[in-house]
């Protein structure tokens, strides 16, 4: 029983040491960096502001952050009406039905692996190998990569915004469609 304590402590241990550093200190580190002056050569100077924090009023970040609580509430919430229902019925079902039960949780995973390989493969066909070759990156000056990174982060996000959109309406309405033939 000793030895079997031993490895409790120590599976523990592990799984609390890599909380800390993966999780942890990023988030520590991200926080002391927010009251940090940004730097055009660096990452940021090491001179203390509130500026990035008074830079939240923006109207632009501030519909930004609230369009992105409103988004993560509405999912949560459904992940949660949607979640607790169906892990009660995985639990209670018999264990021949339960790995198939698990499969389709398993699936959407995959889903997302295949649409993050799916917007690469796009990006690739779009611009070629090109975005790989790190030589142009070097050439560009300073305040265009910004700008650059800013436009194509821009995109990015509204794309995948718009397809949670879509795929948040697509299932609303075949939710209704469900509840109202029923």
């Amino acid at each position: 029983m000793k030895n079997n304590s031993y490895f409790k402590k120590i599976c523990v241990s592990v799984i609390w040491i890599w909380l800390f550093v993966f999780a942890l200190v990023p988030a520590i580190l991200t926080f002391v960096i927010s009251f940090l002056t940004k730097d055009p050569n660096s990452l940021v100077m090491f001179k203390f502001t509130l500026s990035n924090y008074a830079e939240l009023f923006n109207p632009n970040y501030l519909k930004i952050l609230l369009d992105s609580l409103s988004l993560a509430g509405t999912c949560t919430i459904l992940c949660l009406i949607i979640g607790y229902p169906f892990a009660f019925i995985i639990a209670r079902s018999k264990s021949r039905h339960r790995s198939l039960l698990l499969l389709l949780v398993i699936i959407p995973f995959w889903i997302i692996t295949v649409y993050k390989i799916l917007v690469k493969k796009s990006q690739f066909k779009e611009k070629g190998l090109s975005i790989l070759n790190k030589d142009l990156t070097k050439e560009m000056s300073h305040q265009m990569k910004i700008s650059i990174e800013k436009e194509k982060a821009c995109k990015e996000l509204e794309m995948h915004r718009q397809v949670v959109t879509d795929a948040i309406t697509i299932f609303l309405s075949k939710a209704k469609a469900i509840i109202y033939h029923q």
